[in-house]
């Protein structure tokens, strides 16, 4: 039995998908497996190269074909497929380094036998439009957590893991895990990686770090969903509601919930900023059904935590406050109103 196998979800992506799977047939260590699924993709030349590196490595690579379901669909047919121990997902706009499997075997060595549920990597930011590589997003707090301290951290008793990028790709899983779990990705909806971060986290034991993995992560991309403005920007309701619904019924720590509420504020304003005029007003009033029905006390201590966001959670629940929302014109002219009074108050 191999180690890992990497599930790669493929749809239109013919200008990238060759470099992603050479980074993948050309690991140092061969103790993997590669499933690809290609779901639906209607392109020219996609199913060609997913085809083409299954013909050459037919040992190494699983492929299968489905209608166009979604990505959280595509990760799944992937996800009961895999006979490995250890699971990852990579999508195929990204790439890994050549060692990425080498460096995990020697991760690995350091704990007991299935004392791991999930490792978390730290990837690279490539931009496509500048051609440079940045550091990732929690650089910062992933030192913190698994090398300046400890090896491994409880979610349960160390609630800063909660802050970690969503991104679904950055983890390694054990199987053993996610079978436990019967775990599936939402499917049908973009943002499908929201639910599962807070979901698994709640019920993982330990949680490790590899730092020196080699994982890029492909931003500017004209088709990423976070390049979107019409009408899929509204999934982020789906996502958060159902995060939410979890974690209140779950009766999870307060400072999770708050955690929550903060990346969903965070997607909220970036949504409405680049939201479409049609999808603005239905996105405004889907966040306004979303807020009213979490418990009030727990919107009382987010206000209270993060006062900066108080105006917009406020805003957003009154129907005066949500029609500023509404119009771009009105809301830039806001904007510019709040920009001078901060600086005026900067000068003096």
């Amino acid at each position: 039995m191999k180690l890992i196998t990497f599930v790669i979800p493929a749809y239109n992506v013919q200008s990238y998908i060759r470099e992603c799977l050479e980074s993948v047939v050309n690991q140092t260590s061969d103790n993997y497996s590669v499933i690809i699924v290609n779901d639906g993709s209607t392109d020219e030349n996609t199913s060609l190269i997913c085809e083409e590196y299954h013909g050459k490595y037919p040992h190494l690579i699983t492929y299968i074909y489905q209608e166009n379901k979604g990505l959280g669909a595509a990760r799944n047919t992937g996800l009961q497929q895999v006979k490995t121990p250890w699971v990852t997902f990579l999508d195929s706009d990204d790439w890994i380094g050549t060692n990425y499997v080498e460096e995990f075997e020697k991760r690995l060595r350091e704990f007991a036998d299935d004392s791991v549920d999930l490792f978390f990597t730290l990837p690279k930011i490539y931009d496509n439009v500048t051609e440079e590589v940045k550091d990732w997003y929690d650089k910062t707090i992933f030192y913190e957590l698994f090398y300046q301290e400890n090896k491994t951290i409880n979610p349960n008793i160390d609630k800063r893991i909660y802050w970690l990028e969503v991104n679904a790709c950055r983890r390694i899983y054990n199987m053993k895990f996610l079978e436990r779990l019967n775990f599936k990705f939402p499917e049908g909806v973009k943002w499908e990686d929201v639910y599962p971060h807070f979901y698994l986290l709640s019920n993982a034991g330990n949680c490790a770090g590899i730092e020196n993995i080699g994982f890029y992560y492909r931003i500017n991309t004209s088709g990423q969903i976070t390049a979107s403005s019409g009408k899929g920007r509204l999934d982020m309701i789906k996502v958060f509601a159902q995060t939410f619904e979890y974690l209140i019924k779950s009766e999870a720590d307060k400072q999770i919930i708050m955690i929550a509420l903060e990346l969903s504020v965070r997607f909220s304003k970036w949504s409405i900023d680049v939201a479409n005029t049609e999808t603005r007003k239905l996105l405004v009033d889907g966040l306004y059904q979303m807020y009213t029905c979490i418990p009030n006390d727990y919107m009382k201590a987010y206000s209270r935590w993060k006062p900066a966001d108080k105006t917009f959670v406020k805003a957003i629940c009154s129907k005066v406050g949500r029609c500023f929302y509404y119009d771009y014109f009105i809301h830039d002219i806001l904007l510019e109103i709040k920009w001078k009074i901060f600086n005026r108050k900067v000068a003096h």
